[in-house]
């Protein structure tokens, strides 16, 4: 019943702009079809800079979508290879040692929470990196 409540809500949300309709069918789809939650907690984005120096970004806590769905929108088809690799994870960001945690929302009004790596002054753990393949 939640999830259904959830997916009118959004369909409503993102029926506001005719620019949006297919990214609307592409997510009614995967809300409406897709299995129950599979336990990931956050979508991992590393880029292999040289050889000893990574960054990267990780999503989580999403609301109205669960990281699973929302990776199936818009990572599945992405390839995964280097220097940039991406990956499901079921740990939560700050878990794999990620800084951050400030709120993104989407252009299809999607929202959840984003943190770095990589970056001054916290560089990429090695959870982090091994959570994409590295």
């Amino acid at each position: 019943m939640k999830r259904l409540i959830i997916g009118i809500v959004l369909l409503i949300l993102l029926s506001c702009s005719p620019k949006r309709e297919s990214a609307k069918n592409l997510l009614a789809y995967v809300l409406l079809t897709s299995p129950t939650e599979t336990g990931e907690q956050s979508i991992v984005i590393i880029e292999e800079t040289d050889p000893f120096t990574y960054t990267g970004v990780c999503y989580d806590h999403f609301y109205g979508i669960t990281a699973s769905n929302y990776y199936t929108i818009y990572y599945q088809n992405v390839v995964k290879a280097d220097p940039i690799r991406t990956a499901l994870s079921k740990k939560s960001c700050s878990d794999l040692s990620f800084s951050g945690g400030y709120e993104n929302i989407t252009d299809e009004g999607i929202r959840m929470k984003a943190y770095s790596c990589g970056h001054v002054p916290k560089s990429c753990s090695s959870s982090a990196i091994k959570a994409v393949g590295f």
